[in-house]
């Protein structure tokens, strides 16, 4: 980010900071271009680390489970809406997390979201089966028009409502979607300016959509960046497919293998006591067994 007119260290805008790629996440040590980078299809550390929702969406609020991260100022969100190469920096982010949860963003300009092509069903089968999900799906929600993507939030939730109410997928996340979701769009209500503490002055747009309708020339360069982003990460996809397969047909030949291996033993536990029992039924005396000592 450029034009930095005040000492913005002094001033603890660390959410500002990270944005700028000028400081890195804490207590992950992570420049936020890094986690763009390294974090990408990476579900395993995307579900396990609990640290890193709270510095790639700030809110209001508190921090939430990461205390280390610092609750998200209004003059320093103004800044990040006011900062294309911020703006374009959180747009990743929000596309890196509809990519967890197996969407993919269609339009840049009305934030209108679909079911990502390919690996749709196994991330919703993950949403599924981890609810501290709806919860980052709650701060994403809310963090949106913070940073001036108010817009967006309106097309996630039809996406959600379509699957939830209408497809009957996604069931775990109904009352979720319900009872909080939808509420984050509620902004004239008491409840919602006491939860999130964003008034209407909060929630302009981000310089983002000012460089679309000009198609300038920052504009232009972001396109082609992404272009060979979204090659790097299509190659990144492909590779973890391979990988995740691979590993798929050695569990399946480990599991035949045991599975044969019992068979194998079960059949000569069966033929061993198969041919006692008919030496017995020949005539073959049974060992004799010790006369047992009476107690009395």
């Amino acid at each position: 980010c450029t034009n930095i007119n005040i000492n913005l260290k002094d001033k603890n805008y660390f959410n500002y900071l990270f944005y700028a790629g000028i400081k890195p996440s804490e207590p992950n040590e992570v420049y936020i271009d890094e986690f763009h980078k390294d974090w990408w299809y990476n579900y395993d550390r995307l579900e396990d680390e609990h640290g890193f929702i709270q510095w790639l969406f700030p809110v209001f609020e508190s921090s939430g489970m990461n205390w280390e991260a610092r609750r998200l100022g209004k003059e320093e969100a103004k800044l990040i809406r006011e900062d294309f190469n911020c703006a374009v920096r959180f747009l990743r982010s929000y596309k890196m997390m509809l990519n967890f949860y197996g969407l993919v963003l269609i339009d840049e300009e009305n934030g209108k979201v679909d079911r990502h092509p390919t690996i749709w069903q196994p991330r919703y089968r993950n949403l599924e089966r981890y609810g501290h999900n709806n919860l980052r799906i709650n701060r994403i929600l809310t963090c949106l028009s913070h940073l001036g993507f108010k817009r967006y939030k309106i097309p996630l939730l039809e996406h959600f409502h379509t699957e939830i109410i209408e497809n009957e997928l996604l069931l775990s996340c109904k009352n979720s979607y319900l009872r909080f979701w939808r509420e984050t769009v509620k902004y004239d209500t008491d409840e919602y300016l006491k939860k999130t503490k964003e008034k209407a002055s909060d929630r302009e747009d981000s310089v983002f959509f000012t460089h679309i309708n000009n198609k300038t020339v920052e504009y232009l360069d972001y396109l082609q960046q992404e272009q060979s982003r979204e090659q790097f990460q299509k190659e990144i996809r492909e590779k973890t497919e391979a990988q995740q397969l691979k590993q798929s047909i050695a569990d399946a030949r480990k599991q035949q293998t045991t599975t044969t291996r019992t068979t194998t033993t079960t059949t000569k536990s069966n033929s061993t006591t198969g041919s006692s029992q008919n030496k017995a039924k020949k005539g073959e005396k049974p060992p004799k067994q010790k006369e047992k000592k009476k107690w009395f």
